[in-house]
Parts: structure tokens; sequence; C-alpha cells
């Protein structure tokens, strides 16, 4: 998937309108807590076995903690764009793109770009 349409794609995903059930989100929110964790975890995971490892077939990979730098940001930015549903693609993109260390591949900052 193209980087530019990771943002809109996870924007619309988020903040769409589609309400989760209520048994989901009712009484502790315990439920929906571990909802959210398993999702972002199987996300996360399958990010790392797929898109990582092609990533790092072509280019040095700049961040530790790989599996969990991406659980991170993948439920930092779902709670984000849950409150701010508006925030611009492009500030969505900034900041994946300095999350990851990958800037230097962005339109805004080509000169971060890694010489390889």
């Amino acid at each position: 998937m193209p980087y530019g349409t990771i943002a809109p794609l996870f924007k619309r995903l988020v903040a769409s309108g589609h309400e989760l059930p209520s048994t989901l989100t009712s009484s502790s929110g315990a439920l929906y807590g571990g909802f959210l964790h398993n999702v972002v975890q199987r996300v996360a995971q399958y990010i790392c076995d797929t898109t990582v490892v092609d990533f790092v077939a072509h280019h040095e990979l700049r961040i530790d903690h790989v599996y969990e730098t991406f659980y991170t940001l993948i439920m930092g930015l779902l709670m984000y764009i849950r409150t701010p549903p508006d925030v611009p693609d492009e500030t969505v993109k900034e900041i994946i793109a300095s999350t990851l260390h990958i800037e230097g591949y962005t339109a805004k900052y080509p000169e971060r770009k890694p010489q390889n």
C-alpha cells in the first residue's frame, strides 16, 4: 500500500462514524480495551511480518523495538483520531513518518533521506 494512502485509510476506518456494538463499549470498558488490544496486536504483528520485512530488504531500519513501536503507533493513532476526526491527512502522515523515523521518504523532508 503506498505511503500516501495509509493516513486517509486509517482515518476513514477510525472516524467514519461506524460505532462498535454497545456490548463492546458498555460497562467497565474492559471488553472494549481487550478488543482493541487484540486487533492492534494482530495488525502490528502483520505489519512486522510483511511491510517491515519488505522495507528492510531495501532500506535501513532506524527504529528499535519494532513490534512495540508499531503497536504504540497504531493504538495511539486510534485514540487520537477519535478525538479530532477532522485532523488533516498530512498531520497523520507526519506523525507516522516521524514515529518510524522515515521522514526522509516524505515530500516535506527529502533532505533527511538516508544515504545508502
